[in-house]
């Protein structure tokens, strides 16, 4: 099973209601505490740790419609499309594309002009 993140809770108790909606809903969840807590011996410190919601990717969307049904949208991840990378290199090499042939017409244009 491929667990995804949908949302990081900013606190422990937000993340545990979210694990109680989720569950509710039949759907497997889990969280843990990101942050430098380990390194200040377990100290949870605001605004420097956050609590990750995974869910399965095939209960991802259905979780997403729950929490953002919490008033808790600002906390959703943003969603990655699967294949969306081939979109990305695409337009990366149209970019680099655009910028060689600029530079040839500049290029051009010096040459004609001298």
């Amino acid at each position: 099973m491929v667990t995804v993140p949908i949302a990081d809770a900013p606190d422990a108790v937000t993340a545990e209601i979210w694990l109680a909606e989720l569950r509710a809903a039949g759907i497997r969840a889990g969280t843990f505490e990101r942050g430098v807590g380990g390194a200040l011996g377990g100290a949870a410190t605001p605004g420097l740790v956050s609590y990750p919601v995974l869910v399965s990717e095939d209960d991802a969307v259905r979780a997403r419609d729950i929490i953002a049904g919490l008033d808790a949208g600002e906390y959703l991840r943003v969603t990655v499309v699967p294949g969306g990378e081939q979109g990305a290199r695409q337009l990366v090499a149209l970019g680099v594309g655009a910028a060689i042939a600029a530079a040839l017409l500049v290029a051009a244009a010096v040459l004609l002009n001298t």
